[in-house]
């Protein structure tokens, strides 16, 4: 297999968990290359990567909420 789509199962602002996520698929030999609705990941050599998830603000979709937006 070369690659393969996997959903978004976490929430977008939940970026520790995503982090360790690909971490993982990392371990397991398969990077991101692309993230949205669905990971998308192509075939690599297992090994040891750390992930950083950022989000850019006022990026539109991605935004996280402001104060007003949360109360």
């Amino acid at each position: 297999m070369r690659g393969f789509f996997e959903p978004m199962i976490y929430t977008f602002y939940d970026h520790s968990s995503i982090e360790h996520h690909l971490e993982s698929r990392a371990r397991s030999g398969w990077r991101v290359d692309g993230v949205g609705a669905l990971f998308h990941y192509h075939r690599a050599e297992p090994s040891e990567v750390k992930y950083a998830v950022v989000y850019v603000e006022d990026s539109g979709f991605w935004t996280p909420p402001n104060e007003s937006e949360l109360s």
